[in-house]
């Protein structure tokens, strides 16, 4: 298991260097005016910088380098075996899902060149090595060896729906940089208990590279991390479990994740289908996600991220549940969760959707 000491040493070469790295980018948005785009959707005054998520890349691929070098030098057994060729393909993927979303921090770039450079970098980790081998039948010890075409298709697909999730959740200040944060705790978490040396080390160098960029995100806040920070934290999550110690990868293990992220989830989806009702593209933004609904009920910017990140411990403890439950009572629980996250989301639409009637 990674050790006490050195997890707190990754934690805070991650955490310092951002808070270095977010004060220069602060002063060079200034300077160069590199301002977030505004618009009624955004609950944020104009003038923001919108490059917080290069430090937060840059934080962490600090921590993780010195990590890997690290147990390389002191030969740490723990550390997952991955060839040069794998860790050259995960650094690729990171670094093109980063360098997409800073190009369109400041291009806005066309969603489906976007969609087809996450593919690209989705391929990358997938390529690596890091994929989903078998599919596992819900609530049953069965599973299906899948094609490599269809195992590098279902990993792309969970990669790219991640990243989108997190993008989408980015509106406020401090939701998708908190909603990563606890995420990142309760990988942590699962992990440990899962004895996953590795992913727990990529955790850790994530939330001392978040926990700096909150220090200056949290509202009111002095910079936004912008589409290189959320779809590199999306990127991130869904990367993170497909570390596994021993292949093949099974299906099972993006249910914990699926827990913990149950909210950002849900309101992509809730987004896909508003937008699909509608005619329009799912690509096409709008001003009805999650903390759109809370604010319109008259929630304060901080009451707004107490709520979600409220619910967010809980799925985050949801998911811990089950990594202890064992079948079929662990898929009862997943089910059960889910139902309830669903009902919650459905009354917040619809009392949402009646007091606008009223108001008309």
């Amino acid at each position: 298991m990674l050790h006490i000491a050195a997890g707190t040493i990754i934690f805070f070469i991650a955490f310092f260097s951002n808070m270095i790295f977010t004060p220069i980018l602060i002063r060079l948005s200034h300077k160069y005016s590199w301002y977030d785009f505004t618009d009624a959707r955004k609950i944020h005054p104009a003038k923001m910088p919108r490059i917080g998520g290069v430090g937060i890349f840059a934080g962490f691929a600090l921590a993780a380098f010195v990590f890997v070098v690290s147990c390389h030098c002191f030969h740490v057994k723990q550390l997952n075996d991955l060839s040069k060729y794998a860790h050259l393909l995960l650094v690729t993927g990171f670094f093109i899902i980063t360098t997409m979303g800073l190009l369109d921090d400041f291009l806005n770039l066309k969603a489906k060149l976007k969609f087809f450079i996450q593919v690209l970098a989705a391929l990358c980790i997938s390529l690596g090595g890091f994929k989903f081998d078998i599919f596992a039948i819900p609530g049953t010890e069965i599973g299906i060896m899948l094609h490599p075409v269809a195992a590098h298709a279902l990993t792309i697909l969970w990669i790219i729906s991640f990243c989108n999730a997190i993008n989408l959740l980015d509106g406020l200040d401090g939701l998708a940089g908190g909603v990563s944060f606890i995420g990142a705790v309760f990988y942590i978490i699962i992990f440990t208990i899962t004895g996953n040396f590795t992913a727990i080390a990529v955790s850790i160098c994530i939330l001392g590279a978040i926990a700096a960029f909150l220090f200056f995100n949290f509202p009111p806040a002095k910079i936004y991390m912008g589409d290189s920070g959320s779809l590199f934290l999306g990127f991130s999550m869904a990367v993170i479990p497909l570390i596994n110690n021993v292949p093949p990868v099974s299906s099972n293990v993006f249910l914990p994740s699926l827990l913990i992220f149950i909210i950002p989830i849900i309101d992509m989806i809730a987004a896909i289908i508003r937008r699909k009702r509608r005619g329009l593209s799912i690509f096409s933004p709008d001003r009805e996600h999650l903390h759109h609904k809370l604010q319109d009920f008259g929630f304060s910017t901080r009451k707004i991220l107490a709520i979600i990140y409220s619910f967010t411990l809980i799925s985050g403890i949801s998911a811990v549940i089950y990594a202890k439950l064992t079948l079929p009572f662990n898929m009862i629980w997943f089910f059960a969760m889910w139902i309830i996250y669903i009902i919650l989301f459905s009354i917040l639409h619809y009392k949402n959707k009646a007091r606008k009637q009223q108001s008309n």
